[in-house]
Protein backbone atom coordinates (compact mmCIF):
# COMPACT_ATOMS: atom_id res chain seq x y z
CA UNK A 1 0.00 0.00 0.00
CA UNK A 2 1.83 3.10 -0.69
CA UNK A 3 1.30 5.97 1.54
CA UNK A 4 0.19 9.64 0.24
CA UNK A 5 1.89 12.34 2.50
CA UNK A 6 0.79 16.17 2.68
CA UNK A 7 3.73 18.82 2.52
CA UNK A 8 3.66 22.37 2.47
CA UNK A 9 6.04 24.83 0.71
CA UNK A 10 6.31 28.51 0.12
CA UNK A 11 6.06 30.20 -3.24
CA UNK A 12 6.27 33.93 -3.82
CA UNK A 13 5.20 35.45 -7.13
CA UNK A 14 4.85 39.10 -8.35
CA UNK A 15 0.59 38.55 -9.00
CA UNK A 16 0.04 36.68 -6.01
CA UNK A 17 2.94 37.53 -3.58
CA UNK A 18 4.23 35.14 -1.08
CA UNK A 19 1.72 31.93 -0.40
CA UNK A 20 1.33 28.88 1.20
CA UNK A 21 0.40 25.88 -0.98
CA UNK A 22 0.64 21.89 -0.66
CA UNK A 23 1.54 18.89 -2.32
CA UNK A 24 1.09 15.55 -2.15
CA UNK A 25 4.28 12.78 -2.06
CA UNK A 26 3.57 9.41 -2.66
CA UNK A 27 7.50 8.01 -2.39
CA UNK A 28 10.40 10.71 -2.52
CA UNK A 29 11.05 10.42 -6.28
CA UNK A 30 7.08 11.38 -6.84
CA UNK A 31 6.00 14.13 -5.63
CA UNK A 32 3.47 16.95 -7.14
CA UNK A 33 3.97 20.00 -5.26
CA UNK A 34 1.18 23.00 -5.57
CA UNK A 35 -1.90 21.30 -5.49
CA UNK A 36 -3.81 23.98 -3.56
CA UNK A 37 -3.70 26.61 -0.59
CA UNK A 38 -6.59 24.76 1.03
CA UNK A 39 -4.77 21.99 3.76
CA UNK A 40 -7.87 20.48 4.48
CA UNK A 41 -8.88 19.74 0.77
CA UNK A 42 -5.24 18.17 0.06
CA UNK A 43 -5.07 16.14 3.22
CA UNK A 44 -9.38 14.93 2.29
CA UNK A 45 -7.82 13.72 -0.93
CA UNK A 46 -4.35 12.24 0.11
CA UNK A 47 -7.15 9.99 2.31
CA UNK A 48 -9.67 9.09 -0.56
CA UNK A 49 -6.04 7.92 -2.84
CA UNK A 50 -4.52 5.72 0.49
CA UNK A 51 -8.64 4.65 0.84
CA UNK A 52 -8.75 3.85 -2.81
CA UNK A 53 -5.02 2.17 -2.62
CA UNK A 54 -4.42 4.24 -5.77
CA UNK A 55 -1.67 2.89 -7.63
CA UNK A 56 1.30 5.18 -8.54
CA UNK A 57 0.75 4.72 -12.18
CA UNK A 58 -2.39 6.38 -11.93
CA UNK A 59 -0.83 9.66 -9.54
CA UNK A 60 -0.30 12.30 -11.81
CA UNK A 61 -3.72 12.00 -13.65
CA UNK A 62 -5.79 11.40 -10.17
CA UNK A 63 -4.48 14.79 -8.97
CA UNK A 64 -5.13 16.12 -12.48
CA UNK A 65 -8.83 15.17 -12.08
CA UNK A 66 -8.69 16.70 -8.89
CA UNK A 67 -7.87 19.92 -10.10
CA UNK A 68 -11.15 19.74 -12.49
CA UNK A 69 -13.65 19.08 -9.67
Amino acid sequence: MVNFLVFKETYSDPENGTYDSYGIRAVEELRIPDISCNRGEVEQFARELEEQQAQLAHFEDLVEDFLLR
